[in-house]
């Protein structure tokens, strides 16, 4: 949770278009809801979901941090 609060953050302070800090709450939200998931119901399917989908987030936003620098 805290890492998303950082990365959206960071896109604000960076000046992202709005469209940009939409896509990154609508990724921050989606990887909250699975982590509630996980804790609600946890499993071996779940947990693997929620490891890829922190990996996507984390992926996703380095690239838009990085091209928005450039």
């Amino acid at each position: 949770i805290l890492d998303v609060l950082v990365m959206f953050g960071v896109g604000v302070k960076l000046s992202l278009p709005v469209a940009l800090l939409t896509f990154l709450a609508i990724l921050g939200v989606l990887l909250i809801a699975l982590v509630a998931l996980s804790i609600l119901k946890p499993g071996e399917k779940l947990n693997f979901a929620l490891y890829k989908g922190a990996s996507i987030y984390m992926l996703g936003t380095m690239v838009i941090l990085a091209l928005s620098g450039i």
